[in-house]
């Protein structure tokens, strides 16, 4: 096996495959949008929560338009 294709092969069984987001996880945008606020200051506020310990943060590797399958930052309330 050529070293290019064994790249190709790990590469698609470990960081080629877009995650399932659980339910209560967001993007900033989404909540940029459903806050009717800017993403900049969305981002402010959830660095501040996470700060207080009343946010977290999570990648989930997405679909993600014209990059293909990215890691894109969600964030929740802590339960």
């Amino acid at each position: 096996m050529e070293s290019a294709e064994l790249l190709r092969l790990i590469r698609n069984a470990v960081g080629n495959k877009p995650e399932t987001v659980p339910p209560g996880w967001r993007t900033a945008r989404d909540l940029a949008e459903e806050w009717g606020i800017q993403i900049g200051q969305t981002l402010k506020h959830l660095r501040e929560g996470m700060a207080a310990g009343v946010i977290e943060f999570r990648k989930f590797r997405v679909e993600n338009g014209q990059r293909g399958v990215y890691p894109v930052p969600h964030y929740r309330a802590k339960q």
